[in-house]
């Protein structure tokens, strides 16, 4: 039987990966509306084509409600199921007036369900009109269960985002002229590079890294590049770590972004490790994309998600993110070559299940099926 599934969010890669997940599904129809912010700020004109594309409805400003309202109702008419992927603040308060007519899901992203002690109650109010609300890890359902009371019923897990094929371990495995000739493509010359693949935002403490590695024994700190990527919407932080590279005298590239997921895939195997350490986070895609590559990781002991999958010293080392314990566990690292191997060996079969797209979207489907709808495939 065919399901006619809604889909609003904002104009990002996250919604626009979940209307691609819910297409691939056998017996899925898709509608699907979006908004945005500040529209220049979308990525790309390619992007905005691909967003387009999938369109039900046009993209339209989130300032204006009465866009909001009337896309989500034509959405609720037509549709058997509604997913919300992720909260804007003022989405927010659109939703609170809106008659919810049809089973809505919810699809947290990031902490988008944390803040202050209003926006607390507000989402407390929301989750408790909501139908379902899908989490990828029990550590993001037991959190908002304590946080806002919702009872863990509502919470379905299932995974909801893929990584791309081209990430399987057996397509990333390189040999060492393979690895040399990619260093040469991206004019790395240093034998250690530490990639840190988060946007260039103070959420993601690529500060920390930097003053981490400048505490490193000299002979490890000049023969490592730090590797970063510009994909971010803070240029004023990114001037900060410029300087500050300056300052501490560390070697490190900023390349532009956003990168295609084959250039991302080289520059995972360029490096000896990664890096982890937001201020928060749910799961993020490079966390999977580097375990996939067989990259070590140093990540945040402080985010429960993480230990979920990781462990310390056996695909990881944990850290609190602060420049002396990163270093320590990056000088770990970069100067234990048969631990990083054990690791990568390890690290490798993670997530070797979010590989397969076909498989997710059909699993994906099954679960708003059976728990929504009370239906089975």
């Amino acid at each position: 039987m065919t399901i006619k599934i809604g889909i609003i969010g904002p104009a990002n890669f996250h919604t626009l990966r979940i209307v691609h997940m819910l297409k691939e599904a056998r017996g899925a129809i898709v509608l699907f509306a979006s908004y945005y912010q500040v529209f220049r700020r979308l990525n790309s004109d390619g992007f905005i084509n691909e967003l387009k594309k999938h369109s039900t409805i046009e993209p339209f400003s989130i300032l204006n409600p009465v866009m909001f309202v009337k896309a989500f109702r034509e959405l609720s008419a037509k549709a058997d199921v509604l997913i919300i992927s992720s909260l804007h603040p003022i989405a927010m308060i659109y939703l609170l007036i809106i008659p919810l007519r049809t089973p809505v899901i919810y699809v947290p992203f990031g902490s988008d369900w944390k803040g202050s002690f209003v926006k607390r109650i507000i989402i407390k109010t929301l989750l408790s009109r909501f139908h379902t609300i899908l989490v990828e890890f029990n550590s993001i359902k037991t959190q908002m269960c304590e946080l806002h009371g919702i009872s863990p019923q509502k919470f379905k897990k299932t995974i909801i985002w893929p990584i791309g094929a081209m990430f399987n371990p057996t397509e990333c495995v390189k040999g060492v002229d393979s690895i040399h000739n990619l260093k040469s493509k991206w004019e790395i010359s240093e034998k250690l590079v530490i990639l840190s693949p988060r946007a260039l935002v103070p959420l993601y403490n690529h500060h920390v890294l930097l003053h981490a590695v400048s505490l490193l024994p000299e002979w490890i700190r000049l023969n490592t590049r730090i590797v970063l990527i510009d994909f971010s919407t803070s240029p004023p932080y990114k001037r900060a770590l410029i300087k500050l590279i300056k300052k501490l005298g560390v070697k490190a590239t900023i390349y532009p972004g956003p990168l295609t997921p084959e250039q991302l895939k080289e520059l995972y195997q360029t490096a000896e490790v990664s890096i982890n350490i937001p201020k928060s986070d749910q799961f993020g895609a490079s966390l999977m994309e580097a375990a996939l590559c067989g990259l070590p990781q140093v990540i945040n002991q402080e985010i429960k998600t993480y230990s979920e999958k990781f462990s310390n010293f056996k695909n990881c080392i944990f850290v609190e993110p602060e420049p002396k314990q990163v270093a320590r566990a990056l000088g770990v690292l970069l100067s234990k070559p048969k631990l990083r191997k054990k690791m990568s060996h390890r690290t490798r079969q993670l997530f070797v299940d979010r590989t397969d797209k076909k498989m997710i979207s059909m699993r994906l489907l099954d679960t708003i099926r059976e728990g929504v709808l009370n239906e089975t495939i």
